[in-house]
């Protein structure tokens, strides 16, 4: 710190009123990324799982996504996004939710969510066939 101090030509105690700057501005940063990247996955989950729901269950209605500080999601370092799937006070939907079936047509319907997100990050055929090129040798 001192060595950098020196040689930018400022004090010591500006040098670390730069750096806890510097983190603040790289701390809002990253919360934005995450937040931008988190409501992209929310999208494609949603759309995923109002799209391949509707083909079986007509009613299924589209609530979209909405954005919320929720207390699950703060500390994690990675985009993420609470899924709401149906409402147990709506007495079909309850009804479908005790069904094995359904629940596996929401999990598929929410692995192709994902799956279309990770997808559509930069670098992800080159990272696909990285990790497919490493199955195949265990």
């Amino acid at each position: 710190m001192k060595v950098a101090a020196r040689e930018n030509d400022i004090s010591v105690k500006r040098m670390k009123e730069v750096q806890s700057e510097l983190g603040l501005i790289l701390a809002s940063l990253a919360r934005e990324t995450k937040r931008d990247e988190s409501l992209r996955l929310a999208h494609y989950l949603q759309n995923s799982l109002y799209t391949y729901l509707r083909k079986k269950h007509k009613d299924i209605v589209d609530h979209g996504v909405r954005q919320a500080l929720f207390y699950v999601l703060v500390g994690a370092n990675m985009p993420s996004a609470l899924v709401e799937i149906s409402y147990l006070t709506n007495p079909d939907e309850e009804k479908r939710l005790k069904t094995d079936q359904y629940k596996d047509e929401i999990a598929a319907s929410l692995a192709a969510g994902i799956n279309k997100y990770m997808t559509s990050l930069p670098g992800a055929p080159e990272y696909a066939k990285a990790t497919g090129a490493k199955k195949r040798l265990n």
